[in-house]
């Protein structure tokens, strides 16, 4: 009798925890839920704050001069680049330069040590990135070759890879979308033939269908 209740206690001790196995189970899952959509909020919150730093450290009135004063440097095409120190550059166009300079340096630090969005980064000023390394790399090389160091704005200059990466990846995406709507377009116009046809036979047979017959 008693070996009958030991028995029975332990049944029920066992389904007991069953229950409370599974009731931790769903808090933890409701929990992680939760949880991860408080983390992508606060990623996506996070780049959204990045994409500003990035806006406002090149969206000032001096960072746009500057930069406007490197489209300059763009050599017209069929005539030889000459190095920079033979263009007549002043003291305060290199200043210009080094302004650029540091800042794609500083957002491809921070972009390396995962600070700043790479993908997002890259993917929205690519452009503008690798204009500007194209328009400076010259001066770049000078100042590493006087300095003796060939790290010399090297974070610029892995901004400028990834910008690379990142226009050729949305280059493919492009001619994937045009690709795909090209497509769709061919579905579509086959599809109204198709249609088209089908009419122009159902009209056919309902005007044979309504020919009077001779006899009589």
């Amino acid at each position: 009798m008693e070996q009958g209740n030991v028995a029975q206690l332990l049944s029920d001790l066992a389904n007991i925890g069953q229950i409370v196995e599974g009731f931790v189970a769903f808090i933890l899952l409701v929990y992680a839920f939760f949880f991860s959509r408080e983390l992508r909020e606060a990623i996506r919150g996070r780049h959204l704050d990045g994409l500003q730093f990035v806006k406002e450290l090149i969206g000032t009135p001096e960072a746009a001069k500057a930069r406007r004063w490197a489209y300059n440097l763009a050599v017209p095409e069929g005539m030889k680049e000459s190095p920079p120190h033979e263009r007549g550059l002043s003291t305060e166009d290199y200043e210009k330069a080094r302004s650029i300079c540091r800042d794609f340096d500083t957002i491809g630090l921070l972009c390396r040590h995962a600070l700043l969005p790479t993908k997002i980064v890259t993917e929205t000023y690519n452009r503008n990135i690798l204009q500007m390394w194209s328009l400076l790399s010259p001066i770049i090389a000078e100042w590493r070759q006087g300095q003796c160091d060939s790290d010399y704005f090297a974070e610029f200059e892995w901004l400028a890879n990834k910008s690379r990466k990142a226009e050729a990846s949305l280059a493919k995406k492009r001619r994937r979308r045009l690709k795909l709507s090209s497509i769709r377009r061919c579905i579509q116009k086959s599809s109204a033939g198709a249609n088209s046809i089908a009419l122009n036979r159902a009209g056919s047979h309902g005007s044979n269908d309504r020919t009077p017959r001779g006899g009589g």
